[in-house]
């Protein structure tokens, strides 16, 4: 199976590392973004990103 690359966009860094550990266990690369403005600019350097829906991303 092809794994994914991610990006995990959210201003709380716990919760990102929380992502990025939980994401590379299981084989993707993860990218991070603290803002959507860094995330949309990640994004558009790299379009195999995938950016993770917004639920994901909830408390």
């Amino acid at each position: 199976m092809n794994k994914s690359e991610i990006l995990v966009i959210d201003d709380e860094a716990q919760i990102r590392k929380l992502l990025e550990i939980s994401l590379e266990s299981n084989g993707h690369k993860v990218w991070q973004a603290e803002t959507g403005k860094e995330g949309a600019y990640q994004a558009c350097q790299s379009p195999s990103l995938i950016d993770s829906p917004r639920y994901w991303l909830a408390r």
